[in-house]
């Protein structure tokens, strides 16, 4: 006997139940051990430490700005009720890296390149669900990638403790990409998947080749490492973790952001 079929409507229950742990946890948030210090390495340049943290302090804003916009589109209460809970743990991590900055001595700026990244999830005006896949499948997947790698750079007690504050948040803005993507992606058209497949392949390239271009550091771990290999090996990773939500990519789509 066949599986029932997955549908938005049959996953709004178990959607309902996600949101309103969410909302739970939001209503007495986690925060950072504030009397830690602020210490960074007398190695890393001033300048590379406010760029990564710009990085963080930009893309929570920008995630917010994103969900704010995507949950005018979604038909789902659930889902819209659960966005309304990111919106407020974005910010919230938004205010952790500013203070994190005052401490550290640190000024943050504009990350224009970060910017037109965020943008181009805010305005697709194709599938939404496409939208969660963007925010909870790929810019989640790779701020929390390039947060491991700015922590070995940047050993700051303070700043490993907001990274694991944030992390926990983050884990479940990723489980409701899980919960809500494989549901929304059953009731779309092949056209509609295929779109949605070269829009997200197109969107992380230039998502990656703006971090290579633009973050220093990972310019020097291409000395060790190779741009061209950590490419290669965190698309064939975001691919694997996009069919795993119901996404994947034909043959002769494997290499189009490789």
């Amino acid at each position: 006997m066949d599986a029932p079929a997955v549908t938005l409507a049959g996953t709004e229950p178990a959607l309902a139940e996600f949101s309103a742990k969410a909302a739970r946890r939001a209503a007495a948030p986690a925060v950072p051990d504030w009397s830690l210090p602020a210490r960074r390495p007398f190695w890393l340049p001033r300048r590379t430490a406010a760029f990564a943290l710009t990085q963080f302090y930009q893309g929570e804003l920008a995630t917010a700005e994103i969900c704010a916009a995507l949950s005018l589109r979604l038909e789902s209460p659930a889902a819209r009720a659960f966005l309304e809970t990111q919106i407020a743990d974005e910010r919230r991590h938004a205010t952790f890296y500013r203070r994190y900055a005052e401490l550290a001595g640190l000024e943050l700026g504009d990350a224009p390149a970060l910017a037109e990244a965020y943008a181009a999830a805010r305005d697709w005006q194709g599938p939404p669900v496409a939208v969660v896949l963007a925010v909870h499948a790929v810019l989640e997947v790779e701020n929390l990638r390039l947060q491991r790698t700015v922590a070995r750079w940047l050993p700051c007690p303070l700043l490993a403790d907001i990274g694991r504050v944030v992390a926990v948040d983050e884990a479940r803005h990723v489980a409701f990409g899980r919960l809500y993507a494989p549901a929304a992606l059953a009731e779309l058209s092949p056209e509609d998947l295929r779109l949605a497949r070269i829009w997200l392949a197109d969107l992380w390239a230039s998502s990656a080749d703006r971090i290579v271009g633009h973050f220093k550091g990972l310019r020097l771990l291409s000395r060790f490492y190779g741009v061209d290999d950590w490419r290669r090996t965190a698309w064939a990773e975001q691919r694997l973790a996009l069919a795993d939500l119901g996404l994947a990519y034909a043959e002769d789509e494997l290499e189009t952001a490789a």
